[in-house]
């Protein structure tokens, strides 16, 4: 009877003591498991915190690129001096074409808003669209014509030497920065105004800006002249122009001038 009564005991204390290591396995994997849904929630909030700072560096990179852009296409003021000197724009219509949406009749009218709102508006206004002049399309040069701006053919497309630096001006340009041959400082020296941004290459944001209504503007009377050819007087109609475009001297000339380009 003792044996037996010492045999339960002993079988009791053993399942005792297995009760108490099951129950210490579990306490310790409950404890891993909230350890490790711990972790997991702070690698979580790490990768939160993580994407919150990136997505705040990227709206202070958008902000600085907005501010760029605003900075770049907002003109500086016109000293009342410059405000009644003669402007020449020079526009690089292959470089910078006429956006899609936007009609090229557009393009004077808005040059000439944006350079009135910035005190420009004292003196004549030249509009002159120049380059590669066979490249671009024969409609958008009519109504751009049309407009009132003159269409300058340069033997390589390149505005370089063509600016008239005989007399005080106010100079832009309307070019892809790496195309412009003139710089702030050089124009500057010689007595000029360099409009700034120089050169101002955003032609789709002066429209969007400054564009009315076509033919809401009295079209000025244009010119053509090509400098490959040395012409004088200037053409006064576009149908001289496309004709002068055909021409087989014209053509012999501009084969002569890429032939010497090459040595």
């Amino acid at each position: 009877m003792m044996k037996d009564m010492k045999e339960m005991k002993e079988m009791k204390e053993m399942k005792d003591k297995q009760d108490m290591e099951e129950m210490k396995e579990m306490k310790e994997m409950k404890e891993m498991k909230k350890k490790r849904k711990k972790m997991k929630k702070m690698k979580k909030m790490k990768e939160i915190v993580f994407d919150m700072k990136e997505i705040e560096m990227d709206m202070k990179e958008i902000e600085m690129e907005v501010k760029e852009m605003k900075e770049m296409n907002e003109i500086k003021r016109a000293t009342q001096k410059q405000a009644g000197a003669v402007t020449w724009v020079y526009w690089d219509i292959k470089m910078c074409p006429v956006p899609d949406g936007f009609h090229p009749r557009l393009v004077r009218p808005s040059i000439k808003r944006l350079l009135e709102k910035n005190g420009y508006g004292g003196g004549p206004l030249n509009v002159i669209a120049y380059g590669k002049l066979a490249d671009v399309p024969l409609e958008t040069l009519r109504e751009v014509f049309s407009s009132g701006i003159d269409l300058k053919l340069l033997p390589h497309g390149n505005l370089s030497g063509y600016i008239d630096l005989s007399y005080p001006a106010n100079i832009m340009v309307i070019s892809d920065p790496k195309a412009c041959p003139y710089s702030t400082s050089g124009l500057q020296a010689l007595g000029k105004n360099p409009i700034q941004p120089f050169p101002y290459h955003s032609l789709s944001t002066l429209l969007m800006k400054y564009s009315g209504v076509v033919g809401e503007e009295t079209a000025e009377s244009a010119l053509w002249d090509c400098l490959v050819c040395a012409r004088d007087p200037p053409g006064q109609s576009f149908a001289t122009f496309i004709s002068h475009l055909s021409d087989e001297e014209h053509h012999e000339r501009l084969i002569r001038r890429f032939h010497r380009s090459c040595y």
